[in-house]
């Protein structure tokens, strides 16, 4: 009875291990796998109201992938070319930003957070921070500011 159960866990434990070097080696198809019964997890509630209406369940399925592929499609072209373009755009003002501060910092030797934040047209926050600024004077915010902008 004991070999068994010896014989039992070393045969649990060697198809353990097969199970983790297969998973191991075919986890490229395991995430195709796992998105796909998202996906179907997903779409599933929306297949089953089709059925309410009577449509038949292969119809149903093609127009919830049609309409799936249609959504992916307006992502790739429309939203992320926006993203991209936001996304160069902030680079650029972050581009002219440094400039601007190594410009200020070139001509006196120090940086000037209110002269930087109203050059890139922050001066609502420059305002706010003067503020900051005057009722706690323990706060050094010009020493934060230049680490900051050395970070």
């Amino acid at each position: 009875m004991n070999r068994t159960k010896i014989f039992r866990w070393i045969i649990a434990l060697i198809t353990l291990g097969i199970v983790i070097i297969g998973v191991w080696f075919y986890h490229f198809v395991l995430l195709y796998v796992l998105i796909a019964f998202i996906v179907a997890y997903l779409l599933y509630p929306i297949v089953n109201f089709g059925a309410k209406y009577r449509i038949p369940r292969v119809i149903s399925i093609l127009l919830v992938y049609a309409l799936f592929i249609f959504l992916i499609v307006i992502l790739i072209n429309v939203i992320i070319p926006q993203i991209k373009q936001q996304a160069e755009e902030t680079y650029k003002l972050v581009q002219g930003f440094q400039a601007e501060i190594h410009q200020n910092e070139a001509e006196d030797g120090s940086i000037d957070m209110d002269s930087a934040l109203k050059s890139i047209g922050l001066e609502k926050l420059s305002v706010y921070m003067k503020i900051i600024e005057e009722k706690f004077t323990f706060i050094e915010i010009d020493k934060y500011f230049k680490n900051f902008l050395t970070n």
